[in-house]
């Protein structure tokens, strides 16, 4: 990750702090976090689904401190368990890859989430992140910078048919994290940096999804995009956003070129070129720095942070890939993966 030492545009972005217009926006979930109640009264029809799950998930990396930080919290109230992950990565070398998972679901609270040391308070426009465990902690604050991005379109539901609600519900938005992160006894000041959220609810089979692709990253309080591609019972899919100026903008078509390890899974990197619905092109080229390979049922999501260049911007963001993996031991295997790379390079 030495690449990451002074290059990047978003390193002078990332010494600004959000600029106070930013706490008048109108986009507080009121709606959008009423979903677990929906699934609390046992309302007929999708809610009742053992596959219904509703999840948050952040992630960022302050390119000065060559630091990252991905996290999510999923909740499965038909399982009755909620599971979720901390990933903490410095310099390339996975510092923590901590599955989490629990019984003790709430399903009453919908501004605040908690999973074993793991919490998330929404307060207003922004959300507060802590964590808490023998080895790390954090305490961070993301203050959005643009409206939240609704993949539940109507068009999308037209398309994608029975697979709606996998590839709909869910919304994504970018911001700036700041706050502090502690690994093994060492606090380190992360931030002013960008990074993205997501929330997204309803049936999650992922055994019903062929493959995908997910992108995200923020390059600065004006600049940011994402796009999720792939294929849903071999139904190709593609969506996303650009924030340009302070404005979501559709992307309507994406051409894509992946590259491997020699394993022909696991990303290296890929480009990608997108149209708007400006009928603007848009240029992208990942690098990938660093990977956690997380073991899911019958697949593997490689969760990583990539090196990205997007038209005369340069930033750090999310590449994640999903592939199906049936063999019986590919959670044994990713977790001698994970135990090589906590050395680093």
């Amino acid at each position: 990750m030495d690449a990451l030492r002074g290059e990047s545009n978003q390193n002078e972005e990332n010494k600004k702090a959000p600029e106070n217009g930013t706490q008048n926006l109108d986009f507080i979930e009121i709606k959008d976090l009423s979903h677990l109640l929906k699934q609390r009264a046992k309302l007929r029809g999708e809610y009742k689904d053992r596959n219904w799950r509703e999840s948050y998930y952040f992630n960022a990396t302050d390119i000065k401190r060559q630091l990252s930080l991905i996290t999510t919290i999923g909740i499965l109230p038909n399982k009755k368990r909620s599971s979720g992950f901390v990933i903490i990565l410095d310099k390339n070398k996975i510092v923590m890859a901590k599955l989490l998972i629990t019984g003790n679901i709430r399903l009453y609270e919908t501004d605040r989430f908690s999973l074993k040391g793991l919490f998330y308070q929404v307060e207003g426009i922004d959300w507060k992140l802590h964590y808490k465990s023998n080895k790390c902690e954090f305490d961070l604050l993301f203050t959005p910078i643009n409206e939240f991005y609704s993949y539940n379109q109507e068009k999308d539901k037209k398309e994608l048919g029975s697979f709606k609600s996998l590839a709909t519900q869910h919304i994504e938005q970018a911001g700036i994290f700041q706050g502090s992160i502690t690994v093994n006894g060492k606090k380190i000041r992360f931030g002013p940096s960008f990074g993205h959220r997501d929330h997204s609810w309803g049936i999650r089979n992922w055994s019903l999804v062929n493959n995908y692709w997910l992108f995200s990253c923020t390059f600065g309080e004006d600049r940011a995009f994402n796009l999720w591609r792939g294929t849903i019972g071999n139904k190709g899919f593609h969506k996303g956003y650009i924030l340009d100026s302070g404005e979501n903008i559709d992307i309507i078509s994406s051409k894509f070129k992946g590259y491997y390890k020699s394993d022909k899974k696991e990303p290296k990197g890929c480009e990608i070129l997108f149209i708007d619905e400006n009928n603007k092109k848009h240029n992208v080229k990942c690098k990938v720095v660093s990977s956690v390979p997380i073991p899911l049922p019958g697949c593997i999501v490689y969760e990583t942070i990539a090196r990205m260049e997007y038209d005369k911007y340069t930033g750090y963001g999310l590449l994640e890939r999903h592939v199906h993996d049936r063999n019986p031991i590919h959670k044994i295997q990713c977790l001698n993966q994970i135990r090589k790379r906590r050395k680093g390079p």
